[in-house]
């Protein structure tokens, strides 16, 4: 019984992981296209917010910090 009990906590564990993950990774993608919504709209202080919000998510996320640097130079 208790093989059995671990197996599920294991699982349950598992499954919230794999949940926070997919759940950040999306605010990553969903900050970077906000950030290209500002470009576009030439919003770029707030693009470049976005972009940083996106990098707070994932410090590698090397598109983001691409276009910072893209968007700082431009300014």
């Amino acid at each position: 019984m208790l093989n059995t009990s671990y197996s599920r906590y294991i699982s349950i564990v598992d499954c919230l992981t794999l949940s926070f993950q997919l759940k950040y990774e999306r605010g990553k993608n969903i900050y970077f296209n906000m950030a290209r919504a500002y470009v576009e709209a030439d919003d770029i202080p707030t693009a470049i917010e976005s972009l940083e919000k996106a990098l707070k998510i994932n410090p590698d996320f090397s598109i983001a910090k691409e276009m910072i640097k893209e968007l700082k130079g431009g300014m």
